[in-house]
Order: C-alpha cells, then structure tokens, then sequence
C-alpha cells in the first residue's frame, strides 16, 4: 500500500511547470515522498512510482525462497530502490550490492536506503556489463518529473530519437562480482540482458536463483531470448516464464516489437 507522506509544517512553494522542468535538466527534480510498506520513500514521479510498486510489491516479480538468514543479492538495475526494500521486507539480514547507473536517479536510491537505515546495502553508480569502462546510456530527455524508467545502453524502441539524450556512464563487469555463491542475481538492465548472460557463463554455477526481466525488440538482435534460455540449461537452471499475467512457454511467448517478460531460473 502507498500512502502520501506526512507534508512538513512549512512546506515548500510549488514550483512552477517552467521552473521544474529547467530542474529536471540540472537533475535536481523536487522530490515526492510516499509511504511504502511502512518505509518512507522519495520519488520524483507518482505515475512511474505506481507502476514499478505494482511489479514490485503486488505481482512480486521478485519473489524467491532460500534458506539462508543473510542471502547475498545482486540487485541490477536498481532504480530508486523499491527492489531494495522489497528484499529488505522479506529478508532483513540480505547483504545486496545493487546497481543504479543513471545519475539522475542514484541519489533517490542513495537516499531512500539511508533515510530508511538499510543495512548490509553496497550502491554502485554503474551499469552492469560485459567487460568494464564506458558506455553510451540513454535517458528519457523530458526529465525526471516525467519518466526515468528504462534508461538504458543500448536504443530501445521505447527511448526513440526525439524522446531520449545520451550520457556517458561508467560500466563494471558483473562476472567481476560473481567470486562467491549468489542467492539472487536480479537483472533488469533493459535491452543489455543478453550479452551480460553470456559474459557471466563460466561463473553462473555460483548463482543460486536468476530473476531477469527480458525486453526484445528487433532493433536489438543482440538480445536473444533463445541464447539466453540455451545458456541458462546449460548452466543446469530450469526456467519458468511469465508475459502479462500468464506462465508462458518460450513457443508461445508474444514476440510483438517490443515485448518483455519476467524470467524466473532455479536450480
């Protein structure tokens, strides 16, 4: 449940559309706050905001099971946090390395681990990637006040040419992160899932548990959701796929352009 947090006794003067959105270019958006499962929570937009709580919180597309008191989690692509909290919610003593690269966005997330005191929490401000250096990263350019989810290092077909600006990020390899057993590795780096998979192979039998949300798109033949399941049984996971509200299997997976999906691997 997402309840509106509690306004301060003198709160600040609204600002103008004008104002916010030259705001949004400096990256320094006003902030919203909202309750969430009993944590305080900033955003910067309430539409975005509902949407990713809905996959969070009430589809749980980031549900597992381990017996571990203190699983290790690789959160990538971590947004604002509510994955963060999600885990957190579940298994308090969870040690989460999460990654956020857009730096728009990575204060919120900074902020919303600190105001909540979220312990055994390591934040990245880097994607996550094949081998390390720089990339290309596409945001939305209206601005935080509009729309942040699905910046990505690759062109998507929903950041098209007159929607999106390029930044430079820095990248880290993931496989560099992958030394010890992982109970979770959560991926959602929007388009950039294939390549990571297949740069991880050698060290996914230290993963426990794979959640990987899929975006396809034929502007990006790179990302391939056949390799990826082909590397995965490989590497002995059994997969389960869900599109929508349905379990799916990979022949009767809806390959509009583009499409998504959760991907679910367990060993």
């Amino acid at each position: 449940m997402i309840e509106d947090a509690p306004r301060p006794i003198h709160p600040d003067r609204p600002i103008h559309a004008t104002a916010r959105d030259a705001l949004a270019w400096l990256g320094v958006m006003p902030r919203r706050r909202a309750v969430i499962a009993g944590r305080c929570v900033s955003y910067y937009s309430k539409r975005e905001l509902l949407r990713i709580y809905e996959d969070v919180f009430v589809t749980q597309d980031y549900q597992f099971a381990t017996a571990a008191r203190s699983p290790t989690i690789l959160d990538c692509g971590a947004h604002i946090g509510l994955s963060v909290l999600y885990f957190k919610s579940r298994y308090p003593a969870a040690q989460i390395v999460a990654f956020e690269p857009n730096p728009t966005i990575f204060p919120l997330l900074t902020r919303n681990v600190e105001d909540n005191g979220l312990a055994g929490v390591t934040l990245i401000n880097a994607a996550v990637a094949p081998v390390a250096g720089q990339i290309d990263f596409y945001v939305d350019k209206r601005g935080p006040g509009q729309w942040t989810w699905g910046g990505a290092g690759v062109r998507n077909q929903w950041l098209r040419p007159g929607n999106h600006r390029t930044i430079q990020v820095p990248a880290l390899s993931l496989a560099s992160f992958i030394t010890r057993d992982i109970d979770l590795l959560k991926l959602d780096v929007e388009g950039m899932e294939g390549p990571v998979i297949a740069s991880i192979a050698p060290v996914l039998h230290r993963v426990k548990e794979l959640i990987l949300e899929f975006h396809g798109s034929a502007s990006n033949p790179a990302n391939n959701l056949d390799r990826i399941l082909a590397t995965l049984a490989r590497a002995g996971f059994s997969t389960t796929l869900r599109q929508g509200t349905h379990t799916v299997t990979p022949d009767q997976v809806a390959r509009t352009d583009p499409f998504w999906l959760v991907l679910n691997a367990r060993r």
